[in-house]
């Protein structure tokens, strides 16, 4: 990879996004573990801390997953914006438990209308935790 720009594993998988000369999605397969190790037994294990990841894919067609942990049970808001601030969708906005959490989103607005290609914020609100990231939808 000559210009990475975000990577990010998923079990047994990396994803690599290149931009520059060699732009593309690069999926990595690694063989399949046969010793569990601390970190699978440790799943039921509540976050020390909240936290909102990168979506992935990043960019996206189809559907995106975005990903967040919750240190304590929380009254959570999952929202899309457009990058001129306006809510485009609530994902979900209810009580959730502490732990990993995971949505999608499938590039449609409120009325279930697809959206247009282009760059949208997603915002975590759980509590006092607030965060913001960056998403791209291709079509």
């Amino acid at each position: 990879f000559s210009n990475p720009i975000d990577a990010e594993i998923i079990g047994n998988r990396i994803y690599v996004i290149e931009w520059g000369g060699g732009r593309g999605l690069w999926e990595i397969v690694l063989p399949q573990a046969t010793i569990e190790t601390a970190v699978a037994e440790a799943k039921g294990i509540v976050p020390e801390e909240f936290a909102l990841a990168q979506n992935f894919p990043n960019p996206f067609n189809a559907s995106t997953t975005i990903a967040f942990q919750l240190a304590l049970p929380s009254q959570v808001e999952l929202s899309i914006y457009s990058i001129s601030g306006q809510r485009v969708r609530t994902l979900i906005s209810t009580s959730l438990p502490a732990g990993h959490h995971r949505l999608q989103w499938d590039g449609r607005n409120e009325r279930g209308e697809p959206v247009a290609s282009g760059t949208y914020l997603y915002q975590l609100l759980a509590g006092d935790f607030v965060a913001t990231r960056q998403l791209m939808l291709l079509k």
